[in-house]
């Protein structure tokens, strides 16, 4: 049996898969694609803090002095 991308036949609406069939796979997919999650993660952190450091550089002059 093989499982097949949830982007193409969603599991969820199939009437042969149970809740904790459904649970136990997301859970090892989330496994297998740790590292593209991560990347994704750590990239979306770092135009976050990108954002902020371009915020906090636009209103420097509004904050008080000895601020950091």
């Amino acid at each position: 049996m093989s499982i097949e991308n949830p982007e193409n036949s969603p599991l969820s609406f199939s009437q042969d898969w149970c809740a904790k069939d459904l649970e136990l796979i997301n859970h090892i997919e989330v496994f297998q694609h740790k590292p593209a999650i991560l990347k994704k993660v750590e990239n979306r952190l770092i135009k976050l803090k990108e954002a902020m450091v371009e915020e906090l550089t636009a209103c420097a002059l509004q904050l008080p002095p000895g601020t950091d």
